[in-house]
């Protein structure tokens, strides 16, 4: 028939199949007759359903017609939302899933090996294990004498430091030896604050401001020489100041705070090497672009806590992002961008707006990088829930 033209090997489940569209087609035939007998459709019913159901005009005739309809159907799918009238659309709505909602297509992992699942009356429980680091396969820890010197400028930012841990050891290529942007995603407490500090000492070291060489042995970069940390609130911004300051005052570099709560004159933001800031106070101070501006003395900007994208205040990142990458543009000069971040679930995407190279600038770090192992416990209440609140209020 037509509709295996194209193909000349016809399976016994194409068989069954084919019977069931001919059998379900007969009985919507049945069912409209019916209907229509009873007098159950107005005239536009009758109309649209005899131009969409099968008549006795043969196979070929109603094969054809089934084409017609998936066409028209396709050329209405691809004219989108505005191919489509209220009823379609409001069909559309009710087969989306509620907002939040994640969907594993890949049910051969489930839950992770070990979980122990409990259920009670009225309630279930769910424990996950923590992760277990698989030590084998982490990086050997860099050793900072080796790869610093032991009397260097950049060493003396690390005093008290030894080595690095495993995550750090990973990226300390990408963020000491190279200019590439950077996405780190790693949990609370993995070590990303050196991880910024080692960016930090590099720019400093390739601008000139610290150290005797330069990461390419050709000079100085031409870049701004300023370093701007992006903190998400004023109290992280403080302790981002306070631990900086302690490691690179003996360097001579100036820290400064700008905040709603710490103003600083023109002179004093000038002067100081690294500013620590919200995003709010630099999306207001980098909206008045131009070469004498503050935003364009910035080579480094560092954003920590990149995942609050997701947030309502993310649209200020957003904001603070798109004009930096308009200034490298239009200025054609190199700014440094390194977004540190909890795990992310979309890490590629984020780091597809940071324009970040995947292959040598995005790192993403699992749970089990975490230096405590966390449990977790999930307690789900399966009793019905206004029965137990009437129980509750007699008894109380």
């Amino acid at each position: 028939s037509s509709r295996r033209a194209t193909h000349s090997v016809s399976r016994a489940s194409d068989k069954a199949a084919e019977k069931a569209y001919k059998k379900a087609l007969k009985q919507a035939s049945s069912a409209f007759n019916e209907a229509k007998k009873a007098g159950a459709l107005t005239e536009s019913d009758v109309i649209y359903l005899q131009s969409n159901l099968p008549n006795n005009k043969g196979d070929a005739a109603n094969e054809a017609m089934v084409l017609r309809n998936e066409e028209a159907f396709n050329m209405q799918m691809a004219r989108g939302l505005a191919g489509m009238n209220t009823q379609q659309i409001n069909d559309m709505k009710n087969h989306l899933l509620p907002s939040g909602t994640k969907e594993y297509t890949d049910m051969n992992k489930g839950l992770p090996k070990g979980t122990e699942r409990e259920v009670k009356e009225g309630y279930e429980k769910v424990v996950i294990p923590a992760p277990i680091l698989d030590k084998t396969k982490l990086p050997a820890r860099i050793n900072l004498d080796e790869v610093m010197g032991s009397d260097s400028d950049e060493r003396h930012a690390f005093a008290g430091t030894t080595s690095l841990n495993p995550m750090q050891s990973t990226v300390f290529d990408a963020a000491y030896n190279t200019r590439e942007n950077l996405l780190i995603c790693a949990p609370t407490g993995a070590g990303k604050t050196n991880v910024a500090m080692l960016t930090v000492v590099s720019h400093l070291r390739d601008v000139g401001l610290i150290g005797e060489s330069f990461y390419n042995n050709e000079g100085p970069v031409n870049t701004g020489k300023k370093i701007v940390y992006i903190a998400p609130m004023k109290a992280l911004a403080q302790e981002v100041v306070e631990k900086f300051s302690s490691k690179l005052k003996g360097l001579g570099i100036i820290v400064r705070e700008l905040t709603g709560d710490m103003q600083l004159s023109r002179a004093e933001a000038e002067a100081a090497h690294i500013l620590v800031t919200t995003p709010e106070k630099w999306d207001v101070v980098t909206r008045k672009g131009g070469d004498g501006s503050l935003g364009s003395t910035c080579g480094l900007l560092i954003i920590d806590e990149v995942h609050l994208l997701a947030d309502e205040r993310g649209a200020v990142i957003e904001s603070v992002v798109a004009r930096l990458h308009r200034w490298v543009e239009s200025s054609q000069r190199q700014v440094r961008l390194i977004g540190l971040s909890a795990t992310l679930p979309n890490y590629e995407d984020v780091a597809t707006f940071l324009r970040v190279d995947k292959r040598k600038g995005l790192f993403f770090f699992g749970p089990e990088h975490r230096p405590v192992p966390l449990q977790q416990t999930f307690i789900g209440v399966t009793a019905h829930t206004k029965d137990r609140f009437k129980r509750e209020k007699k008894d109380g």
